[in-house]
C-alpha cells in the first residue's frame, strides 16, 4: 500500500506541475492577447482621433474664410456646435451650410446672427420633418449648393423636395 502511495504521489505532482505549467502559459498568451487587444484599440483610436482632427480643421477653414478674426472665428464654431447639438444635426453639414450662406450672401448685407438664425431655422425644418442625419447633410449639401450657384437646380430641387420638404416653404 505504501508502494502504490508513493506511485499516486509522483504522478499527482507530475500532473500539479503540467497543470501549473500549462495555466503559466495560458497567463502569459493572456498577456499578450491583452496588449494586442490595447495596441489595436489605440491604433483604432489615434486613427479615429486624426479623423476627427483633420475634420475639425476642414470645418475651421472653412469658416476662416467667412470670419474676419480668431475671436469671431471662435465665436461662430461655437454657435454652430451648439446649433448642430440642439437640432441633432451633422456639424460638418451645418458649418458647410454657414459658410456658404456667408460666402454668397454678401450683397445681402446679413450679419451673422442672421445666418445662425438662418442655419438654424433649416436644422430645425429638417429635425422636424424627421430626416435623418445623413438625409439632413444630403439635404445641406444640395441646399448649399444651390446658394453656390444662385439657383436651385432640378437635381437639387428634387433631392431637397424628398428628403427636406419641410425647408421648402423657409
Amino acid at each position: 500500500w505504501v508502494a502504490n502511495t508513493k506511485t499516486y504521489d509522483i504522478i499527482v505532482n507530475a500532473r500539479t506541475t503540467n497543470a501549473n505549467r500549462a495555466l503559466g502559459l495560458l497567463g502569459k498568451n493572456a498577456k499578450l492577447a491583452r496588449g494586442a487587444i490595447a495596441g489595436l484599440a489605440t491604433a483604432l483610436g489615434a486613427r479615429e482621433y486624426i479623423q476627427a482632427a483633420n475634420a475639425f480643421q476642414q470645418q475651421a477653414n472653412k469658416l476662416r474664410i467667412v470670419t474676419d478674426s480668431a475671436e469671431n472665428l471662435a465665436a461662430v464654431q461655437g454657435s454652430l456646435l451648439k446649433l448642430s447639438n440642439e437640432t441633432r444635426s451633422s456639424l460638418e453639414a451645418t458649418t458647410t451650410l454657414y459658410a456658404r450662406l456667408a460666402q454668397f450672401s454678401d450683397g445681402l448685407g446679413l450679419s451673422q446672427q442672421q445666418l445662425l438664425t438662418i442655419t438654424g431655422n433649416v436644422n430645425k425644418a429638417l429635425a422636424v420633418s424627421g430626416a435623418t442625419t445623413q438625409e439632413t447633410a444630403s439635404v445641406v449639401t444640395q441646399l448649399s449648393q444651390a446658394f453656390a450657384s444662385g439657383a436651385l437646380r432640378g437635381d437639387e430641387f428634387r433631392s431637397i423636395s424628398e428628403s427636406g420638404a419641410a425647408i421648402l416653404p423657409i
